[in-house]
C-alpha cells in the first residue's frame, strides 16, 4: 500500500532540481548568446584614413600619468554661536588705578547667553555621491524644531546685546560724572604719589631681602651639617674598623685555651658593636637633618624667586602706578577726555555687539528658508558629509563636488629630461578617454629628485595643470603629457591616433592591393603629443586608417 502511494506522489524532488537547474542553465546560455550577438549589431569598426608626412616636428618628452580632479568642499559658514556679552570693554576706573574715592561704577558686564555649542539637526539628506547639482539646489533639511530653536536663541541675544547697549549708555552718563570728580581730587592723591612710589619699592625690596637672607642663612646650616656628617662618616669608619677587629678577634680565641680572654673578646665586639650601631644612628639622623634642610633651601630658593619676580613686577607697577597719578595730576583735563573716550568706545563695542547679533539672526532667516540649506556650487557630488541625526554647527563640512579648475596630471620625468621642464612651460595632453580631442596644459610643480633603489634610476614628479574646457574629465583617466623641448627635427611623422600596440609591439592599419585591412609593423620615435614620428615601416605618401567603433542605434 505505501509502495502504491509513493508512485502516486509524481518525481522526487530531486529530480525536480535538477530538471529546473538544467532549464535554468539552457537560458543563461541563450542570454548570453543573445547579448553577445545584440553587442556585435550594435557596434561596428569603421576607418579614416590620414597619410604619412614629412616635415618639421617639434621634440617633445611624452610620459604617462592619470588625471587627478580637485575637489571644493562647501561648509557651513552661518555663525550661529551664542552671544557672549560684552566682557571685553575696558572698565575705565580700573585702569586709573583704583584710587581712593574713585568708585567701580562700571565694570565688566557678565551678560551673554551661555557659551555651550549650538546645533542644527540633519532631518533628511536630498543628494548622494555622483549625483550632478546646481548652485541653489537643496541639500539639507533641517529639523523644524532644530531651526526654530537656533531662531529664538538668535532672538534673545538680540535682546540681550540691545538691553547691554542701553547698559552701556547709561554708565557712559555716570562715567562722565565720575570723571568730573576725578578731576577734582587728582590735585590730592597727585601730591602723595611719590611718598607711596617710596613705600612700594622698600616693601618690596625688604621683602626680597628677608627671602634672600633665610636662604643665606639655610644655607650656612646645610653647610654646618655636611661638616658634622663628614665628621660622623670618619667616626663611623673608625667605630666599623673597631668592631671588625674585635669581632676577628673572637673567632682567634679559643674558648678552651683562654676562657678569660675569649669573654673579654665578646665584650669588646659587643661594645664596639654599639658603639658603631650608635654612630650609624647619628649618621642617620644626621643626613635626615641635611635631606629635611635641602627641602628647606629648595622651597627658601622658591620663595627668593618669587619674591625676585614680584620685585620687578611690583616695581613696574608702582612705576606705572607712579606715572599714571603724575599724569592725572599734570593733565588733567586730558584724562578726562580719556576715560570718557573709553566709555564711549565700550559703547561703541556694545553696538557692534548687537549689529552682530541682529546680523545673525538676519542671516539664519535669509539662508535657512524653509527648513533646508542650499548648494553654493555646481557639479557633480563626490561626498556628502553629513547624515541623517548628524548635528550641524559653524565649520562642519556639507558636500565635495569636483573642481574642474583643479584638474591635474601628474607624471615620472627622468633626470636626463628634467632640466628641459621648467614651471610654466605649456604642455600638450591627449586623454584616452577623448581621442579625438587635443588639450593643452601648463607645468605646475617640479617635485625633489626620487632615486630607485634596485635600479639607480633619478626621477622628478612634475604636476601639469589642464587648460580650457575640462568638464566631462574625471580622475583616474589614462593620458600623456608631453613637453616641447622647443627643438625641432626633419622627420616622417602620422597621427598619435593612428598607431596601435601590443605590449612592446606597434603597428597600423592599412588596405592591401585588394582592399582588405592589414597590420603593418612600425617603430616610432618622439612625439609632440598629437603627431609621432616614424622611423622605421612608413614612408611619406603611405596611406593609414585609424580604427573606431562606432554604435548603430
Amino acid at each position: 500500500m505505501q509502495e502504491q502511494e509513493k508512485e502516486k506522489k509524481g518525481p522526487s524532488k530531486a529530480l525536480i532540481i535538477a530538471a529546473a537547474a538544467a532549464v535554468l542553465l539552457i537560458l543563461i546560455g541563450i542570454g548570453i548568446y543573445a547579448a553577445f550577438f545584440w553587442n556585435k549589431k550594435e557596434e561596428s569598426v569603421v576607418y579614416k584614413e590620414t597619410e604619412v608626412a614629412h616635415g618639421k616636428l617639434t621634440v617633445g618628452i611624452t610620459e604617462s600619468g592619470n588625471v587627478e580632479v580637485g575637489e571644493t568642499t562647501q561648509e557651513f559658514t552661518l555663525d550661529i554661536s551664542a552671544y557672549s556679552g560684552t566682557q571685553n570693554t575696558q572698565n575705565v576706573f580700573s585702569w586709573a588705578g583704583g584710587m581712593p574715592g574713585m568708585a567701580n561704577q562700571g565694570g565688566q558686564s557678565q551678560s551673554g547667553s551661555s557659551s555651550e555649542s549650538r546645533n542644527l539637526t540633519v532631518e533628511e539628506v536630498y543628494v548622494s555621491v555622483g549625483e550632478e547639482i546646481r548652485e541653489g539646489d537643496p541639500i539639507y533639511r533641517l529639523s523644524a524644531e532644530s531651526v526654530e530653536k537656533i531662531r529664538e536663541e538668535l532672538a534673545e541675544d538680540v535682546t540681550e546685546a540691545k538691553l547691554d547697549l542701553k547698559q552701556m549708555q547709561t554708565q557712559l552718563k555716570q562715567t562722565s560724572l565720575s570723571a568730573q570728580h576725578d578731576y577734582e581730587t587728582d590735585m590730592t592723591y597727585g601730591a602723595a604719589a611719590q611718598l607711596e612710589y617710596g613705600e612700594t619699592l622698600a616693601d618690596l625690596n625688604q621683602t626680597y631681602e628677608d627671602a634672600a637672607e633665610a636662604l643665606s642663612d639655610a644655607q650656612e646650616e646645610l653647610a654646618k651639617l655636611q661638616e658634622e656628617e663628614a665628621e660622623l662618616q670618619e667616626k663611623l669608619k673608625e667605630s666599623t674598623h673597631l668592631y671588625d677587629e674585635a669581632a676577628y678577634l673572637v673567632t682567634y680565641i679559643d674558648l678552651e685555651d683562654d676562657p678569660y680572654g675569649y669573654i673579654s673578646a665578646i665584650q669588646l665586639r659587643d661594645t664596639t658593636e654599639q658603639t658603631k650601631e650608635s654612630d650609624e644612628d647619628a649618621l642617620e639622623e644626621k643626613q635626615d637633618a641635611i635631606t629635611e634642610k635641602q627641602e628647606e633651601i629648595a622651597s627658601l630658593q622658591r620663595k627668593l624667586t618669587q619674591a625676585e619676580k614680584e620685585k620687578r613686577s611690583g616695581e613696574i607697577k608702582a612705576q606705572a602706578e607712579y606715572d599714571a597719578r603724575v599724569l592725572r595730576l599734570n593733565q588733567a583735563s586730558e584724562l578726562y577726555n580719556l576715560t570718557v573716550g573709553i566709555g564711549k568706545q565700550d559703547v561703541g563695542e556694545a553696538e557692534d555687539a548687537y549689529t552682530e547679533a541682529q546680523e545673525k539672526l538676519d542671516e539664519l532667516n535669509a539662508c535657512i528658508q524653509n527648513d533646508c540649506v542650499v548648494s553654493e556650487y555646481s557639479g557633480v557630488i563626490t561626498e556628502v558629509s553629513m547624515a541623517v541625526g548628524d548635528s550641524l554647527s559653524r565649520g562642519a563640512s556639507l558636500i565635495a563636488l569636483k573642481d574642474y579648475g583643479e584638474a591635474e596630471i601628474t607624471v615620472s620625468v627622468e633626470d636626463d629630461d628634467i632640466d628641459k621642464i621648467k614651471i610654466g612651460d605649456q604642455v600638450n595632453i591627449s586623454i584616452a578617454a577623448f581621442p579625438d580631442e587635443a588639450f593643452t596644459g601648463t607645468v605646475s610643480e617640479i617635485g625633489d629628485a626620487v632615486v630607485d633603489t634596485y635600479s639607480s634610476t633619478i626621477t622628478y614628479e612634475v604636476t601639469v595643470s589642464i587648460e580650457g574646457d575640462v568638464e566631462g574629465i574625471y580622475s583616474g583617466m589614462t593620458s600623456e603629457v608631453t613637453f616641447i623641448t622647443k627643438e625641432t627635427k626633419e622627420v616622417t611623422y602620422v597621427l598619435n591616433r593612428a598607431i596601435n600596440r601590443d605590449g612592446t609591439r606597434s603597428f597600423v592599419y592599412l588596405y592591401d592591393e585588394n582592399g582588405n585591412v592589414v597590420e603593418k609593423d612600425v617603430q616610432t620615435g618622439f612625439s609632440d603629443g598629437i603627431n609621432v614620428e616614424i622611423t622605421d615601416g612608413l614612408v611619406e605618401g603611405d596611406v593609414v586608417l585609424i580604427e573606431s567603433k562606432v554604435s548603430e542605434g
